[in-house]
C-alpha cells in the first residue's frame, strides 16, 4: 500500500524473487534482472516518478 504523501511503500512482503525479464529485439537477446530492497525508502513507482520528474526539470 502506497503512502499518498510521501510516495512511500508501508506494506512490505519478506522476501521476493529475483524479477527476470528476456526479450529479443532483432537479433539481440536482453536479460534483465532486478531485486528489490527490503531497506528501500520508496516504491518502484514512486522511484521512478521521481526519475522522470527530475529528469524533465520539474
Amino acid at each position: 500500500m502506497e503512502n499518498s504523501k510521501t510516495g512511500t511503500c508501508t506494506t512490505r512482503i519478506k522476501e521476493l524473487p529475483p524479477l527476470t525479464l528476456k526479450r529479443q529485439i532483432g537479433g539481440t537477446t536482453y536479460i534483465v534482472s532486478s531485486r528489490f530492497s527490503e531497506q528501500a525508502k520508496e516504491d518502484m513507482v514512486a522511484k521512478v516518478k521521481r526519475l522522470i520528474l527530475s529528469d524533465s526539470g520539474q
